[in-house]
């Protein structure tokens, strides 16, 4: 692919868009597999996430399982994963030298930190631990492999492993049963939804509706028929998983990025966005206001929101009886008995849920009120900044990955992704701050 600049300025032939090199050794052989090398390690961390050691495997059916796909169990995935991240941390090393370490901002590594304290009075102290370890090995290998590769050669990649996945959940759909949920799976009411290679309909949804922006991203920027049909077939494919969360949200989330593309043209297009998302909010406001009695009686239901309520209601008790430092990080979901919800409910069914479909309330559940704000500065305030800020990135750029930003903290609403261990949606937030941050690194190098 013929890569266009990220950036509006730079003119460099030996940089990438956005100032990052895609290369790091020059033209020397030893720098060209070196290139190779970190460009390979990236690939497999992809697939690891995006595919897994298991695809098409039956979902879990019982609580006291590790969640499927999550790896927070599976010691062949533990030691793939452990793989991958000592070659990409090896060529950021060897490519930046301990600088490296500035692609993983500080707020963030203080809230993996504090997942790593939390198994000191987790309710699982070795169940925290484990998946603390994951989720700081994954996220530490995103950051990194996009810091070393380059901004621009991460995006593409990822493009490739995107269009492969949702070429082969089509593929699957005649050929292999497990593509659909069957009727006897433990969920009911998912017979015949699509799930291609993943366990659940809800992940293959996320995942197709943030190939979807990405494709979308290309086809606008490169206007090639193959980047529109595969941007077609995400959404044909999400559509098929009849996953609501996702169909609802990626409208509202390509409105939120083309809203902050036009914003970032000019001050005064700046002001007009400003004043158009306060009238945004300003009328959400007032419908809460005038619908404020039938929301607060559909809140009490616990049917509503397909059982969520249910599970609401048990968190909201959990944090009043927990506000401080929660159950420990990694211990809401398929602990058994020890999960922090678990004497909290009325219903059996509700003790089995991969998660709390919430995942602000998760949070707070797991990490209490300081684990929660160091969350929030990490994953939202910090990155919003970044966004906020003037910059001569490419518009459309900054765009797409603000359109991912956007779909993700919606998406966390309605499901769980923050800190989602290995989870695909959480992965590919992670690649889009790396991508952002690494574009200013590179740009701005006294203000990373």
């Amino acid at each position: 692919m013929n890569t266009q600049r990220i950036t509006d300025d730079s003119s460099s032939p030996a940089q990438a868009p956005g100032g990052a090199r895609l290369a790091f050794g020059g033209s020397t052989a030893w720098g060209r597999t070196e290139t190779q090398i970190s460009q390979t390690a990236y690939v497999a961390f992809l697939l690891l996430v995006f595919v897994g050691l298991s695809p098409f495997a039956t979902p879990v059916t019982s609580p006291g399982a590790d969640a499927l796909g999550s790896g927070a169990g599976d010691a062949m995935r533990q030691i793939s994963y452990l793989a991958v991240f000592g070659v990409i941390a090896g060529m950021a090393v060897l490519h930046r030298g301990w600088r490296a370490l500035a692609a993983i901002p500080l707020s963030f590594a203080i809230l993996l930190g504090w997942c790593l304290l939390s198994s000191a009075w987790s309710l699982e102290p070795a169940v925290t631990l484990r998946r603390a370890v994951l989720v700081s090995i994954v996220a530490t290998s995103a950051m990194l492999a996009v810091n070393t590769i380059g901004p621009a050669r991460s995006l593409e990649l990822l493009r490739y492993v995107l269009a492969g996945v949702v070429l082969v959940c089509w593929i699957s759909l005649p050929l292999i049963a497990q593509s659909r949920h069957l009727a006897s799976d433990v969920e009911q009411g998912v017979a015949g939804d699509w799930r291609g290679l993943y366990a659940h309909k809800n992940i293959a949804g996320a995942v197709c509706a943030d190939a979807a922006i990405a494709f979308l991203y290309f086809a606008l920027r490169f206007r090639r028929l193959v980047d529109w049909a595969l941007c077609l077939a995400a959404l044909g494919f999400l559509v098929g998983t009849n996953s609501k969360s996702s169909l609802g949200l990626l409208p509202l989330a390509l409105l939120a990025g083309a809203v902050y593309r036009f914003g970032t043209k000019s001050a005064s297009n700046r002001q007009i966005a400003a004043i158009a998302t306060a009238c945004l909010a300003a009328t959400a406001a007032g419908s809460m206001f005038v619908w404020w009695g039938p929301l607060v009686q559909m809140l009490q239901d616990p049917t509503q929101f397909t059982g969520r309520v249910a599970i609401w209601q048990a968190e909201f008790a959990f944090i009043r009886d927990h506000p401080l430092l929660g159950s420990g990080y990694g211990t809401f979901a398929y602990t058994g008995e020890s999960s922090p919800i678990y004497q909290y409910i009325s219903a059996a069914w509700v003790g089995t849920v991969a998660n709390g479909h919430h995942g602000y309330l998760e949070l707070f559940v797991t990490l209490g009120i300081p684990g929660f704000v160091l969350a929030m500065l990490a994953l939202f305030a910090r990155p919003a900044v970044w966004f906020a800020e003037r910059s001569n990135l490419d518009a459309g750029f900054r765009g797409l990955l603000f359109t991912i930003f956007a779909f993700f903290l919606m998406h966390n609403f309605v499901e769980t992704n923050f800190l989602n261990t290995d989870g695909a949606e959480w992965v590919t937030f992670l690649l889009a701050i790396a991508m952002l941050k690494t574009a200013r690194m590179d740009l701005k190098p006294l203000l990373c």
